[in-house]
């Protein structure tokens, strides 16, 4: 008794058939996207626009975008009254920027503020630091516990501060 080839083929065929109407073609290919990383770039420029003008650029050596929030390490944020902004380490939420580590704020004039935690509120233009903090303009020097400096009127609220302010002469000539 030997089994026919035709039958062995019409056997392969029938298991094959059923085996291709069990897997699910086409349809719904669930996305993957590890640990809610959306976009993940390196060493990138963002530009913010409006009709009519430049309105910040901000640099970042690495960053990761998930739903509703950007990573960014090494920071340099700049707009027209921010000479630079800057941290190791930020989080980007709506309008919203959460600084941390070695942030610095030089403005295009006045004093440069140093600390480690500071939120910056994008449409306000307001710059909140969080922890203790120095500021710097020539010889100036103030220190204290919190900040928070409106970069467009330049007016700051400090907290606890401790101040060597040197007095301008204005009847001394350069």
């Amino acid at each position: 008794m030997g089994i026919r080839l035709e039958s062995l083929l019409l056997v392969s065929i029938v298991a094959i058939v059923a085996f291709s109407l069990t897997l699910k073609l086409g349809g719904d290919i669930p996305s993957y996207t590890p640990s809610g990383k959306l976009l993940e770039f390196n060493a990138t420029t963002f530009i913010e626009v409006d009709q009519s003008r430049l309105l910040s650029r901000t640099f970042s050596r690495y960053g990761v975008k998930h739903a509703e929030l950007f990573t960014l390490e090494h920071i340099r944020y700049h707009t027209d009254t921010i000479e630079q902004l800057s941290a190791r380490h930020g989080r980007l939420k709506g309008s919203r920027f959460y600084l941390d580590g070695n942030v610095t704020l030089h403005q295009k004039q006045g004093f440069d503020y140093h600390t480690e935690h500071a939120v910056y509120e994008k449409k306000q233009a307001i710059l909140t630091l969080t922890s203790s903090f120095v500021a710097q303009m020539n010889e100036n020097l103030i220190r204290g516990a919190r900040l928070r400096y409106d970069t467009r009127s330049k007016a700051v609220l400090a907290h606890e501060v401790n101040a060597t302010l040197y007095p301008i002469d204005h009847n001394s000539t350069p």
